[in-house]
């Protein structure tokens, strides 16, 4: 399965590149989850002792119910562990949302996760960034 995040600044044609790349069939995508920008710090130095509170949970959880999808978003407390848990709980989610819609491929597309690349490239390192400018 591919794992494709858009990444950029704003109004740098992110919204054009997903919507050219989801209308494949194979692709499942979401409007921007916020995932890791409404969880993690930005700074680096910030997130070495960090964990995503249950209010941050409970922002991304009405950010996607808000999408009107059936998306359970269920973290458990081992999820939260630490950033490399949490990040996989993301990743392991998209894949079952893209199974469940047999798609080949999901692209994640919020523009603020350009800080969190390091984040997520350690925890996948198959991935890819598309970076808009």
């Amino acid at each position: 399965m591919k794992r494709i995040f858009i990444v950029g600044t704003a109004r740098s044609g992110t919204t054009l590149v997903q919507s050219l790349l989801s209308s494949h069939p194979d692709v499942f995508s979401l409007p921007e989850t916020h995932f890791f920008a409404y969880s993690i710090p930005k700074n680096k130095y910030l997130r070495l002792f960090h964990r995503p509170s249950e209010k941050q949970i409970e922002k991304i959880r009405k950010l996607l119910t808000s999408m009107e999808m059936d998306l359970e978003f269920s973290p458990n407390e081992s999820d939260r562990r630490n950033l490399n848990q949490w990040t996989k709980y993301f990743l392991n989610f998209m894949d079952e949302k893209t199974r469940d819609k047999r798609c080949k491929a999901w692209i994640e597309k919020t523009p603020m996760h350009l800080h969190y690349i390091d984040l997520i490239q350690k925890n996948c390192p198959d991935c890819y960034f598309i970076h808009t400018l």
